[in-house]
């Protein structure tokens, strides 16, 4: 559709956009996560690049099964993550 919209070149560099966006995404969100893992148990420092590399493929299996799959697997995690909060914001 983009480039029917836009032209070729111009859905191209669109398409390069959006693949770098992802791709950066999801490195900064794992070395987040990972990092945050290290500064809870220190011991497994050694261990930080086989995490994320081990992340990274877990996130790339899942998102190749589909979007509908994808959701599905992510799903859980989100809503055991936001629960908390959501429960202390409650109290208040």
């Amino acid at each position: 559709m983009a480039r029917y919209n836009l032209g070729a070149r111009p859905s191209l560099l669109a398409a390069a956009a959006l693949l770098t966006d992802y791709i950066l995404t999801a490195a900064v969100g794992i070395s987040a996560g990972v990092g945050a893992l290290i500064s809870a148990v220190p011991s497994m420092q050694r261990h930080t690049l086989s995490i994320c590399i081990g992340i990274l493929i877990v996130v790339t299996l899942v998102n190749l099964r589909g979007v509908r799959e994808a959701g599905i697997v992510f799903m859980v995690p989100t809503y055991l993550s936001s629960a908390p909060c959501s429960s202390s914001l409650a109290e208040d």
